[in-house]
C-alpha cells in the first residue's frame, strides 16, 4: 500500500501579469523619484538661476540709474564736533524715485531676457547624485513671469541685519524704521506722538486743535 503524496500547484506568473506589475511598480518609483529627488532639485536649480539674473540686472541698472543722481541728493549727514555722525538723514522722495526707476528698468530687461529665452542647464549628476553624469544633461528654456515684492524672510533677514549693525554702533532705534545717536532724534513727528496740538496749512493740510482734528 502506497501513501498518496499531495503537492501542491506552483504559482506561476504569467508574462502579460509579470509585465504590468513591472510597469506599476517602476511608475510608482519613477514617480516618487519626481516628486522628492528631481523636482526639488529642479525647482532650486530655477529658482538660483532667476535670483541670479534678477541679481545682475538690477546692479546693471542700479549703477544706471545712480549715475543721475549726487551722493548729497539722497543722502545728509549731520556730524558734532568731533567729526563723529550724529544723524543720517535720507531723502525718502529720492529714494522711491530711484527704486522706481530700478523697477521699471528691470521689467523691460527682464521681457528683453525671455524674447532672447534664457535657458539652464539641468545636469543629470545633480538629479542621480552620480558623478559620471555630471557633465551630461538637458538645457531648458527658463521665463521669468514678473518681478514679485521681496521675500518676507530676506525682507525681515534685511531688517533684522540692518538693526544689528546700527544698534551695534550706539544707533537707538525709535519710531518704526528710524536710528539716530543719543539725543539725535529727529523731532519732525514727535507733536504726533506725543499726542499734542498742531496748526495746518496749506491745500489739503490738516491740524489738530482743542482735540479735533
Amino acid at each position: 500500500m502506497y501513501d498518496t503524496i499531495y503537492s501542491r500547484k506552483r504559482f506561476k506568473i504569467k508574462k502579460k501579469n509579470f509585465i504590468i506589475i513591472f510597469l506599476l511598480i517602476m511608475i510608482i518609483v519613477i514617480s516618487l523619484f519626481t516628486e522628492y529627488i528631481a523636482y526639488p532639485i529642479f525647482d532650486s536649480t530655477c529658482r538660483n538661476k532667476a535670483k541670479l539674473l534678477a541679481t545682475e540686472l538690477a546692479n546693471t541698472e542700479t549703477d544706471l540709474t545712480m549715475k543721475k543722481y549726487e551722493y548729497e541728493d539722497l543722502v545728509k549727514i549731520e556730524k558734532d564736533n568731533n567729526g563723529n555722525i550724529q544723524l543720517i538723514d535720507i531723502n525718502i522722495f529720492v529714494l522711491n524715485e530711484i527704486i522706481d526707476e530700478v523697477t521699471d528698468a528691470m521689467r523691460k530687461q527682464i521681457l528683453n531676457t525671455n524674447n532672447h529665452e534664457a535657458s539652464i542647464d539641468i545636469r543629470l549628476g545633480a538629479l542621480t547624485g552620480n558623478r559620471l553624469f555630471s557633465g551630461i544633461g538637458p538645457n531648458i528654456k527658463l521665463k521669468i513671469d514678473h518681478i514679485n515684492n521681496i521675500d518676507k524672510t530676506l525682507d525681515r533677514e534685511m531688517y533684522d541685519l540692518i538693526s544689528k549693525v546700527l544698534k551695534g554702533n550706539n544707533y537707538i532705534h525709535y519710531e518704526i524704521s528710524n536710528f539716530s545717536k543719543e539725543g539725535y532724534q529727529s523731532k519732525h513727528n514727535l507733536k504726533y506722538w506725543e499726542n499734542k496740538h498742531y496748526y495746518g496749512f496749506g491745500v489739503g493740510a490738516s491740524g489738530y486743535l482743542n482735540n479735533i482734528r
